[in-house]
């Protein structure tokens, strides 16, 4: 491990980090660079006093995720819960991009094209947006939606089954107001609204899954023609024009047989075998899955259904993945959303068994988690915030 400092109310004390991350250089292509000095678009410099490009995981302190429980050390200074509104984005279209990726799924939308909500050809169509209590002065813009197995906040000391987290930027405060919402497998917790989200995700995963299958299915037929090829030589053609080839083709046609001892019909039918395309009526069921993904409208990430209460949990933290960028205010449901026993197996299923189309297995879960150990909550303040302290509007 390495040794870090960790602030405590007399002063610091000395904590062990066994964290490989801290030694991990950030891809110059690295997700955040859009807010960087050097970055592009609308959003460009907004996160750059914060040094983007610099790896911050070996910090001790300002590191998220924690075990989120009031410590008495700060009190609750928002006087409203988070307002929010859904945007014109629907989740069938091409403004809101679902991504299964190694370690979460995330749905990304596209950002406006200029940061000036005052210009019209800013205004509309816009993401989902919320207004976050507390000064923070105007509407941030959702820039993806993450989904997580297992939950990576604890919550007054438990772990939960997943976790969900909506990342905003905010252009003028130059931070990132986050909510996140632990997620909890019921018998009985089917989530309509959550699964909505899970059908796209699933659409993706069986949409590369047959590319992927269709891809080894002609790789087969090939081998399966190659092979045919090499018995009708061998079982009375003539290989005398083959000349140095002939022990190559006799020790091929030797293993062929050794299979054929083995599985008879294994290589008359292994270029034929199925896949999910050839099943009777999934072009149907597929066109069928397709239409309802269109008449989707949009999909709120802030519904009461993913964010079931307006009570939260407040302290300022960081990224949960490289570069571990502190810039992050975490505002964190007091409740869990449920969801049922059978949805948590489909999310599992989707994000740690995903094939992208060239075959090849993303997800980098250890033990079906993806989540990162929980950091040090050392001296920050982390406080409940509840309709008690929230006063009348203006």
């Amino acid at each position: 491990g390495t040794l870090g400092l960790a602030m405590t109310e007399n002063g610091f004390r000395a904590v062990v980090q066994n964290n490989r991350w801290a030694e991990r250089e950030i891809s110059p292509d690295y997700d955040w660079k859009e807010f960087d000095s050097d970055g592009s678009g609308a959003w460009k410099n907004v996160l750059a006093n914060h040094m983007p490009s610099r790896n911050r995981c070996g910090r001790v302190g300002l590191q998220s995720p924690i075990d989120v429980k009031d410590n008495g050390l700060g009190r609750c200074s928002e006087t409203h819960e988070v307002r929010s509104l859904p945007g014109d984005f629907r989740l069938n279209g091409d403004k809101v991009h679902k991504e299964i990726l190694p370690n979460k799924l995330r749905f990304r939308y596209e950002r406006r094209p200029c940061g000036d909500w005052n210009d019209v050809a800013c205004a509309e169509p816009d993401p989902p947006h919320a207004d976050f209590p507390n000064g923070w002065g105007g509407f941030a813009d959702v820039m993806h939606v993450d989904f997580k197995v297992p939950s990576e906040h604890l919550l007054n000391g438990k772990r939960y089954d997943a976790e969900v987290q909506i990342f905003h930027l905010h252009s003028r405060r130059r931070r990132m107001p986050t909510q996140a919402t632990l997620i909890q497998a019921t018998e009985d917790g089917f989530n309509w609204y959550f699964d909505e989200a899970l059908q796209a995700f699933e659409y993706e995963f069986k949409r590369d899954k047959i590319i992927c299958e269709a891809s080894k299915r002609r790789e087969r037929r090939l081998m399966s023609q190659f092979y045919d090829t090499l018995k009708s030589i061998t079982m009375g053609g003539s290989t005398s024009n083959l000349r140095g080839y002939n022990n190559d083709i006799q020790n091929t046609t030797s293993a062929v047989k050794n299979s054929k001892q083995e599985d008879p019909d294994y290589i008359e039918n292994w270029g034929q075998y199925s896949i999910d395309s050839d099943a009777p009526g999934y072009k149907e069921q597929d066109e069928m899955n397709r239409q309802r993904i269109l008449q989707r409208g949009v999909w709120d990430p802030h519904n009461e259904m993913i964010v079931p209460s307006i009570h939260f949990y407040r302290y300022e933290g960081s990224l949960t993945e490289p570069p571990c960028g502190e810039w992050v205010s975490w505002f964190v449901t007091d409740k869990p959303m449920n969801i049922s026993y059978e949805q948590l197996d489909m999310l599992k299923n989707i994000l740690f068994n995903y094939e992208d189309p060239t075959c090849q297995r993303t997800s980098v879960h250890f033990q079906h988690s993806v989540a990162r150990p929980v950091q040090e909550t050392a001296n920050r303040p982390v406080y409940l915030c509840t309709e008690l302290d929230y006063g009348p509007d203006p």
